[in-house]
Order: structure tokens, then sequence, then C-alpha cells
């Protein structure tokens, strides 16, 4: 998660409340407007897998061991932070 002053810039995450991979964005600073791409379904448990994401102003993608299993269109850009990029962790969401 890439960090700005109470949320996130951007996240990436193996597994969320549906129980499968999605990736986040925030297009405005310090008015929570998040836009999101969830994967088609959960990763499998004991395993390894690679997550990406991608977005080029007009379409998030997200991708599972480099395949595109997502894709969504959206449009502006992402804001910038000079706040933590922390890996396994937030100081966000405690």
């Amino acid at each position: 998660m890439k960090e700005q002053t109470g949320s996130l810039v951007y996240a990436l995450y193996a597994s969320s409340s549906s129980s499968r991979p999605m990736v986040y964005f925030n297009t405005r600073p310090s008015t929570n407007r998040h836009r999101y791409l969830s994967g088609p379904a959960a990763l499998p448990p004991n395993t390894w897998s690679h997550l990406a994401a991608t977005y080029d102003g007009a379409t998030l993608r997200l991708y599972v061991n480099g395949a595109q299993v997502s894709s969504q269109s959206h449009t502006g850009a992402i804001i910038t932070s000079t706040s933590a990029l922390r890996i396994g962790g937030d100081a966000v969401w405690g």
C-alpha cells in the first residue's frame, strides 16, 4: 500500500472481503475517491501466486501469474504522495 494521510494512494491485496485479490487506487487526495478491481476467484491456498496491476489512465488491469484476469475502464490520474510505501501492513487501517 502506498499511503497518504488517512487513506491510501494505491494498494494491491492478495485477499479482500470477497476472498479474491483486489487492486485499489485513489484519484483525489483526502476525499477517498477509491477505484478498485477484484479478481474473478480466490487465489489457491498454500501456493505462491504473483499479482500485478497496471493503470494507463484509461484502464485498470489485474494480473495473476502473468495472465490478465480482470480489467475495467477508469479515468483520472492517480494522486501522488510522499508518504510511506508499505509491504505487508500499513499505518492507515492499523
